[in-house]
């Protein structure tokens, strides 16, 4: 039996990861914590890539970010990558998602993690 997989579920996953990583760090070495999130990090892979496949890269990105959704970049917006960071410039009224889409197109490799003020938001 499939369950299917909300964006919700997906965020609690990635929510759970960061929670665990913190607490095992204080006690275990970093190859041991890595070992142990082995399985969060392959839940989370698959989930998010059923959750592209199903609903369209731009949905996905709009439904992970939540509140920033649909609406312009704000200043100090960044985007990560696995190469580096990428300063969104506001103000030209394109929605967060669709400037996060224009990104990955350009340099061809999916975004990571979106950072807005204190808010992180792992994609």
């Amino acid at each position: 039996m499939t369950q299917e997989l909300r964006t919700k579920e997906l965020k609690l996953l990635l929510r759970a990861q960061e929670i665990a990583r913190g607490l095992l760090a204080s006690s275990h070495s970093e190859a041991e914590v890595q070992e142990l999130l082995r399985g969060f990090t392959l839940a989370i892979e698959l989930g998010c890539a059923r959750l592209v496949r199903c609903k369209g890269r731009g949905l996905y990105l709009f439904e992970m970010l939540g509140t920033l959704g649909g609406r312009p970049a704000v200043s100090g917006t960044r985007v990560l990558f696995s190469w580096g960071v990428v300063d969104v410039e506001p103000g030209n009224g394109v929605a967060l998602e669709k400037e996060i889409l224009a990104l990955e197109e350009c340099y061809q490799a999916a975004a990571l993690c979106v950072m807005c003020g204190e808010r992180k938001l792992l994609l």
